[in-house]
């Protein structure tokens, strides 16, 4: 099995194992992650959103006359028993989980957002220019990255938005989906967001690794059968 998961600003990370089962039509449920949408442009519209991608991606905002980050891409996940769909629905059901390959953080004011782990997904760069303007954190095998809104299981950390004067609002980039997402830009009128952490299932496949920052755009699953002899 091999999931990569999506990009965003950074690029998403990489996972694969091996799963071993003797038993007959046993299910394997997959849900790959979506690109964060871009919204560094300027709009027209009232309200609008930048959505993260599809399976844990932090949101980031936009409003009219302004700015906007993107937000995170979507974690990669294979799990086994249920299908409960995202991965957040598995908080209380992790063992069902096979491997992750975590999302990559959103990016605003060019700044270098996280990307999607591996193990740890990576930080966000500060903008050396504003000491206020920090990157989120990535995600650990057992906390959210930590940032204007921590990630969690599941999810990468939204970017609420901040006045910057009347009618105008700005949005940093939100944290990248994963094991656990990785946090949301430390300043809410810019910054990236960090990358969301992967993970194998040690109890239940064999011959794992990750990769950190390996794909752009969408995520993506392959799954190769292989007799046992």
């Amino acid at each position: 099995m091999e999931v990569w998961g999506a990009g965003s600003g950074g690029k998403g990370g990489y996972a694969k194992a091996s799963y071993t089962t003797s038993t007959n039509n046993k299910a394997l449920y997959v849900c790959v992650g979506g690109q964060g949408k871009d919204t560094r442009v300027r709009t027209d519209a009232e309200t609008t959103a930048s959505c993260g991608g599809y399976n844990g991606g932090g949101n980031a905002q936009v409003h009219r006359r302004s700015w906007g980050g993107s937000g995170g891409g979507g974690a990669t996940h294979i799990a086994i028993n249920n299908n409960r769909g995202i991965l957040a629905n598995y908080v209380n059901n992790k063992s069902e989980v096979l491997l992750v390959a975590g999302g990559a953080g959103g990016a605003d004011h060019s700044i270098t957002p996280g990307d999607g782990g591996g193990t740890v997904g990576t930080d966000a760069a500060d903008n050396p220019k504003l000491s206020a303007e920090k990157g989120g954190k990535g995600g650990t095998q057992s906390a959210g990255g930590a940032g204007g809104n921590s990630g969690s299981f599941g999810k990468g950390g939204d970017m609420p938005i901040s006045p910057t004067g009347e009618n105008d609002y700005d949005s940093g980039g939100a944290g990248g989906g994963g094991w656990y997402g990785g946090g949301s830009s430390y300043y809410a009128p810019g910054g990236s967001g960090g990358g969301g952490s992967g993970h194998i299932n040690t109890s239940l496949v064999q011959n794992g690794s990750m990769q950190t920052g390996v794909r752009e755009g969408n995520g993506y699953a392959l799954i190769t059968w292989m007799p046992i002899l």
